[in-house]
């Protein structure tokens, strides 16, 4: 799975290249495992990556789902679960574990609950 959209990989790799070194050095700060080390990498300027994205935006060079315009937004909203006996054709709601058999019915109903309007 690719985590950004083919255009964000070419500022990455072009315009914003310093930003996004392939080499970098680690402080280790006196620690002893790698994952424990802070990584020096250069701060970047906020700015100007918005600028880039708003180039490449209005250029047309990428065309953003409306589910990875929604990840990418912020909003302090949160799904609420509860129970409705009178759910229409409820589904089998199959389970992340393997040893578990799935419900035969699933009789949840999900809410997206928004903080800010």
């Amino acid at each position: 799975m690719k985590l950004l959209p083919p255009a964000y990989g070419e500022i990455a790799r072009n315009e914003l290249i310093e930003y996004f070194p392939e080499d970098f050095d680690c402080d280790l700060n006196g620690k002893t495992q790698a994952y424990e080390a802070i990584v020096l990498i250069p701060f970047c300027a906020e700015n100007r990556v918005l600028e880039e994205e708003a180039k490449i935006r209005t250029s047309g060079r990428v065309q953003l789902t409306d589910a990875e315009d929604l990840r990418n937004t912020i909003n302090f909203g949160c799904f609420s679960y509860s129970y409705a006996p009178n759910k229409k054709n409820p589904q089998a709601l199959l389970s992340t574990l393997t040893h578990l058999r799935p419900l035969e019915a699933d009789f949840s109903q999900a809410t997206f609950e928004k903080e800010y309007e």
